[in-house]
């Protein structure tokens, strides 16, 4: 399903096609497209674009590697970002050029994960991503805009068994994620100071049930998540 705020009033939802799965789906402006892409009950990986004049286009299948966690992506500038996590618990990649999609290939930083990946643009063409490591350690991964995946050096000693969520608000990189007793803390980065503890989201200890989600919105930051 999906629903749009316009001109301050929200739309009543609709379905998309006859799409389902079996987990989250991920949403991302790119190309002057939106793009949705989403892992089917047939354990397929699956996507769409929607513009004002043609709305939802038809779905096209990628056939390289099953998902094993839901998508995410990320767009800079010049280029779209899809992660998935194969059923190898490795992570994947495919990218839009503005004309199509590259086939899927094997991160060049060679994890598995036990969850989906975060992602998210972080200065001139880089895009950030975080991911649960099998160690139950949150490990960093950064893209250069012309450059593979690295190691962020600098990574904070965080362990977790979730994914995690990500987004910028009031130019900081926030990083929301569950604490090994399902605590959810949060953490910001700014390039003067990198990875800051900013404690307990909501001020207080809330533990949830799985991963949380995050966004920006009229300079306000927001955190949703199932309660334990």
């Amino acid at each position: 399903m999906w629903s749009r705020l316009d001109n301050g009033v929200w739309r009543r939802p609709e379905r998309i096609g006859q799409d389902q799965s079996i987990y989250a789906p991920a949403l991302c402006a790119a190309h002057g497209k939106l793009f949705y892409a989403v892992s089917g009950t047939s354990r397929g990986l699956y996507w769409r674009t929607y513009t004002e004049s043609g709305g939802w286009s038809s779905v096209g299948e990628w056939d390289d590697y099953g998902p094993g966690f839901a998508p995410s992506m990320a767009a800079v500038p010049s280029r779209l970002w899809l992660t998935h996590v194969g059923t190898d618990g490795l992570l994947y990649h495919n990218t839009h050029d503005g004309s199509g999609w590259s086939r899927a290939y094997q991160s060049d930083v060679d994890w598995r994960v036990k969850g989906a990946a975060a992602m998210v643009p972080h200065g001139t063409g880089q895009v950030w991503r975080l991911a649960c490591g099998l160690d139950d350690k949150v490990h960093f991964m950064i893209s250069g805009s012309a450059t593979g995946w690295r190691t962020d050096v600098s990574k904070a000693n965080w362990s977790t068994r979730r994914g995690l969520a990500l987004t910028v608000h009031e130019s900081k990189i926030w990083a929301i994620r569950q604490d090994l007793d399902g605590t959810l803390r949060a953490a910001t980065y700014t390039d003067a100071v990198p990875w800051l503890d900013d404690g307990y989201v909501g001020g207080k200890r809330i533990t949830s049930l799985d991963e949380p989600a995050v966004a920006s919105n009229a300079d306000k930051l927001y955190v949703m998540y199932r309660r334990r």
